[in-house]
């Protein structure tokens, strides 16, 4: 039993290295320094490793922000159809929502994406708030939509791994300052109009008329993820 105990005292003291490794804390870290000598070190040591390459690792790799781009485009032109094909009061008529209309939050989305395009390009956007009419026409809105898209989509083709995982510095329109990943700033640009594209398909309901499908599986559907392994300039499309 003596020599089994000194057999495992060894691998508890590993153990406790361990969790004290994954604990981070002050507390953990004076346990490790009476383990092993040196120990206090070495644990400094991994978890500035493990900070630095948290930091490095991309959020987004090149093939999802490519397969996002696309997605984006997609579902936009998907759902500006469905809206197209409804009588054009419809488009304009004030409902019970935040944005008031369907132009209303279809203009919100558009605003986001251009103070978001703004953060990656590292430019002043000059909105001062979310809630503003840049196109009342449907026609002029969505051609302007249309080029966002366009841009977005050779965006995402000019990103590397590394380029996506670099934090750039913005402000918040109330002028708070953050720090975000290109990676993160396009994930967060792209779920924010999924987001309100689920609000404009709701407004259907009160027509009544039947939203479109602009789910990510629906689209996967024809545009399989293996086909944005590359630039979409290096495919055929189809």
């Amino acid at each position: 039993m003596a020599r089994e105990g000194r057999m495992q005292e060894p691998f508890s003291q590993a153990v406790k290295i361990r969790d004290a490794i994954m604990d981070r804390s002050s507390n953990a870290q004076e346990l490790m320094c009476e383990q092993l000598p040196g120990a206090r070190h070495a644990a400094l040591d991994a978890l500035s490793d493990a900070s630095k390459q948290s930091r490095n690792t991309a959020m987004l790799n090149t093939q999802t922000a490519r397969m996002f781009s696309r997605y984006k485009t997609w579902a936009d032109d998907v759902l500006y159809d469905s809206i197209e094909a409804l009588p054009p009061d419809e488009v304009v008529k004030i409902r019970q929502t935040l944005f008031r209309t369907m132009i209303g939050t279809l203009n919100h989305i558009h605003v986001i994406d251009l103070i978001w395009r703004a953060h990656l390009e590292r430019k002043e956007h000059g909105f001062t708030t979310r809630n503003v009419i840049v196109h009342a026409d449907l026609g002029d809105l969505r051609r302007a939509h249309q080029a966002m898209n366009a841009w977005f989509e050779h965006w995402a083709d000019a990103q590397s791994d590394a380029s996506l995982a670099e934090e750039l510095s913005f402000a918040f329109i109330s002028g708070e300052r953050s720090t975000m990943s290109r990676g993160a700033m396009f994930m967060h640009l792209v779920n924010h109009a999924s987001y309100h594209r689920g609000w404009v398909c709701e407004m259907f309901f009160d027509v009544p008329a039947k939203p479109p499908a602009t789910d990510l599986p629906v689209f996967l559907v024809d545009h399989p993820e293996s086909s944005f392994s590359h630039a979409w300039r290096d495919h055929a499309k189809t």
